[in-house]
């Protein structure tokens, strides 16, 4: 989810599913009453995807340079999300 890879450097607004995601995580519960299979329709995947995008984010701008190809290395899939998210453009406005 690229809003929530750019709030992660400050480019952007959260996302809902990220606020939901950053609720959930902090209170322990879930955002609907009753459990996992109660949520609406696709909501956990998008509070998961956008969640999993900011941390991403987090991290790679929080790796020291020395400590960068160590960090692509242990993080395929989390370096390939940030060359993406580099080559794109967006404007919260």
């Amino acid at each position: 989810m690229i809003r929530a890879g750019f709030y992660a450097n400050g480019k952007a607004k959260a996302p809902p599913e990220l606020e939901l995601a950053f609720q959930a995580k902090s209170w322990g519960v879930l955002p609907y009453a009753g459990g996992l299979l109660d949520q609406p329709a696709g909501l956990i995947m998008r509070m998961t995807v956008a969640y999993n995008a900011y941390s991403y984010a987090k991290s790679y701008l929080n790796v020291s340079s020395g400590s960068m190809s160590s960090w692509t290395k242990n993080n395929p899939e989390g370096f390939k999300f940030i060359r993406w998210l580099e080559e794109q453009e967006y404007d919260d406005n």
